[in-house]
């Protein structure tokens, strides 16, 4: 699908969500964005351990001195601070055996990890979506426990890299 693009003076552009996009004969209407985080409705679960190595071994340091620094400045808090929300919701998803709420969850939280060239946990994101969309739960639960010390990998790097 297309990607509509917020230009600015730079000539470099950021991706948008949620836009309309125009086509012949329908102009896209203005549209105003917030995008700022709310804070959760309730207590988020957070696990992971602060000092664990991901699984993977993956560096994920590394893989941002690779990224652009400017549009990682510009989305890495936004990114800490939607991870745990949307890790919280796959896992409840999954645990009412929703699939489709799974699946769009993890494909939300897949599109960061790909800016961020978080090439371990894009792959698990990946899979974790398709078992989900598919109903197979037990293995998408599995995908899950293998995908958030990913996560908590990158989301630790990405603190770093913000000091």
């Amino acid at each position: 699908g297309a990607v509509a693009r917020d230009n600015d003076s730079s000539g470099k552009g950021m991706p948008l969500k949620g836009l309309q996009l125009a086509s012949p004969g329908n102009p896209a209407p203005p549209v105003a964005m917030d995008i700022s985080v709310a804070p959760p409705a309730g207590p988020v679960e957070k696990t992971g351990t602060v000092d664990a190595d991901p699984p993977s071994g993956f560096d994920y340091a590394q893989s941002l001195a690779e990224s652009n620094p400017e549009l990682i400045g510009m989305i890495a808090k936004a990114a800490l601070d939607q991870y745990p929300l949307d890790l919280a919701t796959v896992r409840e998803r999954l645990a009412a055996g929703d699939g489709l709420g799974a699946s769009k969850a993890v494909h939300s939280l897949n599109g960061t990890l790909g800016l961020f060239k978080a090439r371990p946990a894009v792959t698990l994101a990946r899979s974790l979506e398709k078992l989900a969309r598919d109903g197979r739960f037990e293995e998408a639960t599995a995908e899950f426990s293998r995908l958030e010390p990913e996560v908590m990998a990158l989301s630790r790097a990405l603190a770093d890299f913000l000091k």
